[in-house]
């Protein structure tokens, strides 16, 4: 009997660009934080350097920081 196939889960994903948007921010500082873990994302070395930011973990990671001064 074959395996039943499970559809993968969709990510939505911001680009830094569109979070800078949102944080009114450089899109280099959010690329930045991104790098330094600040912001969480994902970083796909093979494709010129692509970072992505899971909208669901974004969102929650800003709920978390609402009233604290990134640094």
């Amino acid at each position: 009997m074959p395996e039943a196939k499970h559809p993968a889960p969709q990510i939505e994903f911001y680009r830094p660009s569109e979070v800078a948007t949102m944080l009114q921010l450089a899109t280099q500082t959010v690329v930045g934080y991104c790098r330094k873990g600040i912001i969480p994302s994902i970083h796909v070395p093979d494709a010129d350097s692509l970072t992505r930011i899971p909208k669901q973990e974004f969102h929650a990671w800003l709920e978390g920081h609402r009233h604290q001064e990134v640094k």
